[in-house]
């Protein structure tokens, strides 16, 4: 009988220490977990605030970016981001400088990040670009940048004239020239005709009607559809617009500060490419020796054979495609100058 009395003193012992060890370790536990889904939750904000951030970082880079997302709740993960914008940026990004305010909230809690970007723009600088890639198959003398949105590939051995020639993949630019017909139009209108000394030849509108003659100079040629040339043609100082495709199967001379556009691809190939800006808003082949022009293209370019490609900014000029001018499109650069959390 005194055993089960020390036996139940003993319990009762143990339990009011058990309860006395739960009151003191229960709101410690409590604490923790109370903390640890705090700190969760601050990190979750946190993710959310910088997502929205980078998004509104990615589509300063698109040429017309979709805005309608701004200055409302967007659900990411567990948590949902806002993202204002000071000045608020129009449909098609003017250059200055832009306040990115990104709040992110998760369980309660909130956190902001805070970034200032500022968008540059500038003219066509080239003397090559892609706005997709280049394919530079055979040996390659340049002076001037080739650039391209995506790869530079090569094959044979590109020799540079000097230190600012160089090849630069993978570039960030967003710009293009106008659309064709846009582009067009401000090349044929009174006022570039007057200062190029261009007039529009009007005997010329299919590509049958270049076969009449070898040399044209001073004037400006507008082809519907696509352009075949064959035997040997000689162009000075003389701007042609192709609807379509531009093939030169003979023997083609540019010299002066041409201008060739297509509204589709070109190919192209000849000892004297050389006095002209090639404008394909399609992809451009071509091989052979351009000794003061540029090549440009909406797609791809392949260079082909060994060739020479020598930049030239009076030819650019010439033909009003520097930045500013009508038509000749900029391309933007963004710097983020602060990050603020």
């Amino acid at each position: 009988m005194q055993q089960r009395g020390y036996t139940t003193i003993l319990a009762l012992l143990v339990t009011m220490f058990l309860l006395g060890m739960m009151a003191v370790l229960f709101p410690k536990l409590n604490n923790a977990i109370f903390a640890s889904k705090t700190e969760r939750s601050l990190l979750a904000a946190q993710y959310a605030a910088e997502a929205g951030a980078k998004r509104a970082i990615a589509a300063f880079y698109q040429s017309s970016p979709d805005w309608t997302w701004l200055d409302a709740w967007q659900g990411i993960g567990t948590g949902a981001y806002r993202v204002q914008i000071e000045p608020p940026p129009a449909s098609s990004v003017e250059s200055g400088s832009y306040v990115i305010t990104a709040k992110g909230r998760d369980g309660g809690v909130t956190k902001t990040t805070s970034v200032t970007v500022t968008i540059s723009g500038r003219g066509p600088n080239y003397a090559m670009y892609a706005a997709n890639n280049i394919v530079i198959n055979g040996n390659l003398l340049l002076q001037g940048k080739i650039g391209a949105t995506g790869m530079i590939s090569q094959s044979g051995v590109v020799t540079y004239v000097d230190h600012d020639s160089k090849l630069l993949p993978n570039q960030q630019e967003d710009w293009w020239f106008d659309d064709y017909a846009t582009f067009k139009k401000s090349k044929t209108m009174p006022g570039f005709l007057t200062s190029a000394n261009r007039p529009v030849n009007s005997d010329i509108k299919v590509s049958s009607h270049l076969d009449k003659g070898q040399n044209y100079s001073n004037q400006t040629i507008v082809i519907n559809g696509d352009l075949l040339l064959s035997g040997t043609k000689n162009f000075t100082n003389t701007s042609i617009f192709v609807s379509g495709n531009i093939v030169n199967s003979g023997d083609t001379s540019f010299t002066n500060h041409c201008l060739v556009v297509a509204g589709n691809s070109i190919t192209v190939s000849g000892s004297n490419l050389g006095g002209a800006v090639y404008i394909s808003y399609g992809s451009i082949t071509y091989s052979g020796t351009i000794k003061g022009g540029a090549v440009y293209a909406k797609n791809d370019i392949i260079a082909s054979g060994n060739s020479s490609l020598i930049y030239s900014r009076s030819a650019m000029e010439a033909n009003q495609l520097t930045s500013g001018f009508p038509g000749a499109g900029t391309s933007r650069t963004m710097e983020i100058s602060s990050w603020r959390e």
